[in-house]
Formats: C-alpha cells, sequence, structure tokens
C-alpha cells in the first residue's frame, strides 16, 4: 500500500500571504481610479468623495460574510461564524450600502461622508483579512 502524504495544514503566515493577493486584486481597480480621479481633478476631497470606495467597502463586507458562511457550512466554530457573520452584514455590509446610495445621490458629498466611506473600506479590509484568514486556518472536513 502506497504511504500518501497527508496535506498540509495552511499556516497563519501562509494564510495572510494568500489573503494579502486577494485584497490586491481589490486595490487595483482602485489604484486606477484614484490616479485617473487625481487627474482629472486634481482633488483629494474629489477622489475621497468618490463612491468607489463604499462600493468597495461593501463587496469586502460582502465577500468576509461569504467566508463565514463557509466556515459554518463546514461546522468549525459554526456558532461563532454565524455572529461574526452577522455583525459583519449588520454593521459592515449595510451601513456601506446605505453611504454608497447617499454619496450618490449628493452632488459634492459631505465631509462627513467622506470620511465615514474611508472608515468603513478600511474597516472592510481589516474584516475580509480577519475573516478570510480564519477560513484558511479553521479545520475542514472531508466529505468525499
Amino acid at each position: 500500500m502506497e504511504n500518501l502524504a497527508q496535506p498540509r495544514r495552511m499556516e497563519w503566515t501562509d494564510s495572510l500571504i494568500v489573503v494579502t493577493s486577494e485584497l490586491l486584486f481589490i486595490a487595483l481597480p482602485l489604484e486606477v481610479i484614484s490616479i485617473v480621479e487625481l487627474h482629472r481633478s486634481g482633488s483629494w476631497a474629489a477622489l475621497f468623495g468618490s463612491p468607489e470606495w463604499s462600493f468597495a467597502a461593501a463587496v469586502l463586507f460582502g465577500q468576509a460574510v461569504v467566508k463565514m458562511i463557509s466556515v459554518a457550512a463546514e461546522g468549525a466554530i459554526k456558532e461563532r461564524a454565524s455572529f461574526f457573520g452577522a455583525l459583519a452584514m449588520v454593521f459592515g455590509l449595510a451601513p456601506s450600502l446605505i453611504v454608497l446610495a447617499l454619496i450618490l445621490i449628493e452632488k459634492t458629498p459631505t465631509v462627513g461622508l467622506r470620511v465615514l466611506q474611508m472608515l468603513l473600506f478600511v474597516a472592510g479590509v481589516f474584516v475580509y483579512t480577519a475573516f478570510a484568514v480564519t477560513t484558511h486556518l479553521a479545520p475542514h472536513t472531508d466529505h468525499g
């Protein structure tokens, strides 16, 4: 009988590298939009008032929720995964979508909206990173 090697469990640093790679693909279109916006308007206020930041925050929170759903479906830390997924929806995803809508209907977004959307974006990066790393490190069951 052949001796098959056990799959290596992903370490914390490996997981962080994978998640950072995923975040780079979220950052790429924001980088392009930022360069174009700064070239077009020359204004940092216009850049931070761009609705793309709220859109990106909503995507990050939504993807974080998906990560927690997959952890819960695996049965690993099911209750905690459900709780943290709900927190991300209530305090991240929903506010990001509300701020996005408000920025889209305002001719010139207020300083408060610009700051709030940037805070939500940064929070989205942290929440996504935490949830994605947790997903990679959580024990998985073999359904095969």
